[in-house]
């Protein structure tokens, strides 16, 4: 398999992606994306598996600028707010997630785990 080309072959396709989408829907054609970024359809799937994993990365960079002006609101009439990217199967993500909020804020008081998945059980000890 080859390798990935570049950073900006990969960021070229997720801005690619975001008008295809935007103009098109979620249906867009994966040619349509990859032209679009000047890259062959092949390499499109060397960056992301599939489709489904650059609409998901797609997803996240759109709604953490979403956050990110949110959080900048919230600043801007006195508050205090923080917006960080976490992967919830990712144990690293939340140890990080963790860290962040007990550096920034001195404590973690409560913690919303709003991720789309399910599963059940004290956070602790859920395999991720």
């Amino acid at each position: 398999m080859p390798r990935l080309q570049s950073e900006a072959r990969r960021n070229a396709l997720l801005s690619a992606a975001t008008r295809v989408i935007a103009a098109q829907g979620l249906g867009a054609a994966t040619a349509t994306t990859a032209r679009e970024a000047a890259v062959s359809i092949g390499s499109l799937f060397l960056y992301f598996g599939t489709k489904a994993t650059l609409v998901n990365e797609l997803h996240i960079g759109l709604k953490t600028d979403r956050l990110d002006a949110l959080a900048e609101r919230i600043r801007a009439s006195g508050g205090r707010a923080e917006v960080l990217a976490t992967d919830v199967t990712q144990l690293a993500d939340l140890e990080q997630l963790v860290t962040t909020a007990v550096e920034r804020f001195d404590r973690l008081d409560v913690l919303v785990r709003n991720a789309g998945i399910a599963r059940t059980g004290l956070m602790a000890a859920l395999r991720i």
